[in-house]
C-alpha cells in the first residue's frame, strides 16, 4: 500500500515553492518545482493551491493563469492589486485599499454586492521601461 503525504505538508511545500520563486507560476510549473519533494498528483497542487488563496497567503492572477505567493499574508485581502509587467513578467503587489472603497461604492450604487475583486495593472515596470529608452513620469 502506497503511503500518501499529510496534506499540510503538501501545503506547505507548495506555499514554500511560491515564495521561493517569486513570480507567478502556473499550477502546472507549481506541480515541476514540487516534484523532487514528493508530490505528483495535479489534484493536490490544485487542493492546496485552494487552501492558500482561501487563507490569503497566495493570490491567483486570472489573465495569466497563475498563482504569486502575498508579498503580506497579514494584510486586507479584499481586492488585491498588482502591476504585471508585459515585458518581463514581473509582478508587484499593490495596496488595494483605497481601490477596494471605490469599487465597493460603486458596486454598492448599482446594488450590487461585490464578493471578490482582483485588479490587475497591465504595463512596464520602470526597469524594462527604461531599458527600451522611455521615460517613466508618475503623476
Amino acid at each position: 500500500m502506497k503511503r500518501s503525504r499529510p496534506a499540510g505538508r503538501n501545503v506547505e511545500q507548495i506555499y514554500a515553492a511560491l515564495r521561493t520563486c517569486g513570480r507567478p507560476m502556473s499550477a502546472y510549473q507549481v506541480l515541476d518545482s514540487v516534484r523532487p519533494h514528493g508530490i505528483s498528483a495535479p489534484p493536490t497542487v490544485y487542493r492546496a493551491l485552494e487552501q492558500l488563496v482561501d487563507k490569503g497567503q497566495v493570490h491567483r492572477l486570472e489573465s495569466m493563469n497563475a498563482y504569486i505567493a502575498c508579498t503580506d499574508p497579514h494584510h486586507q485581502h479584499d481586492v488585491p492589486v498588482f502591476a504585471i509587467c508585459t515585458e518581463c513578467k514581473g509582478t508587484e503587489e499593490l495596496n488595494g485599499a483605497v481601490v477596494r472603497a471605490v469599487l465597493a461604492d460603486q458596486a454598492e450604487r448599482a446594488g450590487f454586492t461585490m464578493e471578490h475583486a482582483t485588479v490587475e495593472l497591465k504595463g512596464r515596470c520602470a526597469n524594462c521601461a527604461t531599458t527600451e529608452g522611455d521615460t517613466v513620469t508618475v503623476s
